[in-house]
């Protein structure tokens, strides 16, 4: 508990400013190796297999991955994170620091936007600029080759163009380790089936966050009073975020 005040007593030195902060939902393409880079499965699914269906986005299926799978990339940057979510970026956002949550849907024949979309992760301290953050782009292509081994030119042409205009303090993210299904009317929101992202209200925030918390806590026993956290290090992030919110930080 001591950890989380010193934490937010530190942000809310740096919010007191009168810094406009967001928050937002934002659905990003499906990953077979949750975001962590190069998702060799996607693009030999769409581009080898030639199964396109998959690709939420008209830029995945013609290329067979998209900027996003690097969100939560560990090799950029020791401290941060580097994000992309689908253009048009969130303009209330920019040159703020902002509440991110992300969501995905495997897209199948026999999945439903509505039915199985998942809450995968979110950044508490992110940065959206109206340019893009520190070229990365050579680390990138470096992680790319080294999990495909080899890749056509115009994919490597492609991977060049790669740029990052949201970044996160990873002391403030996460991504889950168990993806929890989004219940979108539980949330009172309509399914993004056009949009790429949303603006949350705070109440929807703290459900959110509320319910992560319940996704991240087991039962070993019969007894209910004995619990177990599957990674006590998100908890405390989402215990940071829950205070701001009661503080009005992201109002």
């Amino acid at each position: 508990m001591l950890i989380v005040w010193i934490c937010l007593l530190v942000l809310t030195t740096i919010y007191s400013y009168g810094d406009f902060m967001a928050i937002i939902l934002a659905k990003i393409q499906w990953s077979f190796n949750d975001w962590r880079g190069w998702d060799q499965q996607l693009y030999s699914t769409i581009k080898v297999e030639k199964r396109s269906s998959i690709a939420s986005y008209s830029y995945v299926e013609e290329h067979g991955f998209g900027f996003e799978s690097w969100n939560f990339y560990e090799g950029f940057h020791p401290d941060y994170y580097y994000g992309y979510v689908i253009e048009p970026r969130p303009i209330e956002a920019i040159g703020k620091i902002n509440l991110i949550f992300f969501i995905s849907f495997r897209k199948t024949p026999k999945t439903s936007l509505l039915e199985d979309t998942y809450l995968i992760g979110f950044y508490g301290y992110a940065e959206v600029s109206d340019k893009y953050f520190e070229d990365v782009r050579g680390l990138l292509l470096m992680d790319a080759l080294s999990k495909a081994k080899t890749l056509p030119p115009n994919v490597i042409e492609e991977l060049n163009k790669v740029y990052f205009y949201i970044r996160s303090k990873k002391k403030y993210s996460a991504l889950l380790p168990v993806k929890m299904k989004f219940l979108w009317k539980r949330y009172g929101i309509s399914p993004l089936t056009r949009a790429r992202f949303m603006y949350l209200t705070k109440d929807q925030a703290k459900k959110i966050l509320n319910d992560i918390k319940s996704s991240l806590t087991i039962c070993p026993c019969r007894n209910k009073g004995l619990e177990a956290v599957i990674d006590p290090t998100i908890l405390t992030k989402i215990e940071i975020i829950e205070e701001m919110l009661d503080q009005g930080v992201y109002d």
